[in-house]
């Protein structure tokens, strides 16, 4: 919008009233600065303040929800300056202390691992009642219908479709998402951390998005980015071992973690290609190397067999501890038994109870005598049964220290050879720090 727009006028006086608790009338050493200006948010700064204004179809009730929410998580994120919105020209408006951002001219120092640690403390945080559902998927599926309406005939909306249609109806934003109400962020990418000054550390930013859902969904936008083949697995591996190694519930401690963030990681890989091809379209001009990068993705995507989803374990998580407990359920072991006890077989729905069998939890039916698997422990079972077969095999000499073993990665992923030159291009910069 111009400059001289009513609401970007009167959002930098609220800015700067909010900034000085007092109202100004003649010209202010601080400044102001126009963050961002697009449809879905304005963002002005004053001094230490920035001022937003949200959406216009953005509701007043779940956004309030959203900023206490984000009062409570201080350590997480930046909290409000205000406790609820005020609503300037129609639009909601909410005020927020300034944080240095991520630059994102300097991607290759990019603060992968106090990323992954937010993210991960903010999956162990029990969510609040009341909090909304996380608009992870919704986002995705109106940058599929923008993309109908804005590039229909473009050469590279077919297989961005046919890669959308392939994906559950949970992630399409067509059925509710299932699983244990966890607290996610729903828009992570490296735009939304910012650096408090003071020492304040680094924090999360930007509520729109926040609520109740499936954690991966914070992992996937790297996780995409890495199986496009434009983000480097060096730098995959160190976000998802800082995760894994801050207790994060999207995917186990350890193994591979494809299995739970696949469909995730799908679905933020067909939105980032759908908002590309529209915005080349509105810039009247070709794909370049990266956005060509992520089409092929989704013509993999499109192409690759759809692994199933990984089935949840009798408490609800994908981390049992070693005594076979969900590090986040806090009932008592009385409860926990009684649960147990209580799980119905999902083929003949007669009682299953909980077993141990060398160290590993498994659920057994007591009618059709079928087993019940968590994750990682058909793998555990094989390992117990090689070493009571045959003897561990000699180790190899080694002349040259192993070289690190490469990230495990999905069907569809992209070979991966290095950063293939795609850091010098604007776009890399843009996707990393924006939906």
């Amino acid at each position: 919008m111009p400059s001289d727009h009513p609401l970007l006028l009167e959002l930098t006086a609220h800015a700067a009233a909010v900034a000085h608790q007092a109202p100004h009338h003649s010209t202010c050493p601080c400044g102001a600065a126009t963050l961002a200006d697009r449809p879905d948010g304005t963002v002005v700064r004053h001094g230490d303040t920035v001022a937003k204004a949200h959406a216009k179809d953005a509701d007043p009730g779940e956004l309030k929800a959203r900023m206490e929410t984000a009062t409570q998580l201080k350590g997480i994120f930046v909290a409000p300056l205000t406790p609820a919105p005020t609503h300037l020209h129609g639009r909601p408006v909410t005020f927020w202390p300034y944080g240095v951002p991520v630059d994102p001219d300097t991607p290759d120092a990019a603060p992968w691992e106090p990323a992954a640690t937010l993210l991960a403390h903010l999956h162990r945080t029990p969510a609040p009642p009341n909090l909304p559902v996380m608009r992870g998927p919704l986002k995705a599926a109106r940058a599929i219908t923008r993309l109908r309406a804005e590039a229909p005939e473009h050469p590279a909306t077919a297989p961005v479709l046919r890669a959308w249609s392939t994906l559950p109806a949970w992630a399409r934003a067509e059925a509710p998402m299932s699983g244990p109400p966890t607290l996610c962020h729903g828009d992570f990418h490296l735009g939304q951390l910012v650096h408090l000054p003071s020492g304040g550390g680094w924090r999360l930013i930007d509520v729109d998005d926040l609520g109740v859902g499936h954690p991966a969904w914070d992992l996937a936008r790297p996780a995409a980015w890495f199986a496009c083949g434009l983000l480097h697995g060096e730098e995959w591996a160190r976000f998802l071992a800082a995760y894994r190694n801050a207790g994060g519930t999207a995917v186990p401690a350890d193994g591979d973690p494809w299995p739970f963030l696949d469909t995730p990681a799908r679905a933020l890989t067909v939105q980032t290609a759908a908002r590309m091809i529209t915005k080349a379209v509105a810039d009247g001009r070709t794909l370049d190397d990266v956005e060509t990068c992520v089409v092929d993705a989704c013509a993999r995507i499109a192409s690759a067999k759809t692994p199933p989803a990984p089935a949840p374990s009798p408490l609800g998580c994908n981390r049992r501890g070693p005594d076979g407990v969900c590090p986040g359920d806090t009932r008592s072991r009385t409860d926990r038994r009684g649960a147990e006890q209580t799980m119905q077989c999902p083929k003949c729905r007669a009682p299953m109870h909980t077993y141990n069998r060398n160290g590993v939890q498994i659920e057994q039916c007591s009618g059709c005598r079928g087993i019940f698997l968590d994750y990682g422990e058909l793998e555990a079972l094989t390992r117990l049964e090689a070493q009571w077969s045959q003897p561990a095999p000699p180790a190899a000499p080694q002349a040259y220290p192993a070289a690190p073993q490469a990230p495990a990665a999905p069907a569809w992923g992209a070979p991966h050879g290095g950063h293939y030159g795609h850091r010098r291009h604007k776009s890399f910069g843009h996707m990393l720090f924006s939906s």
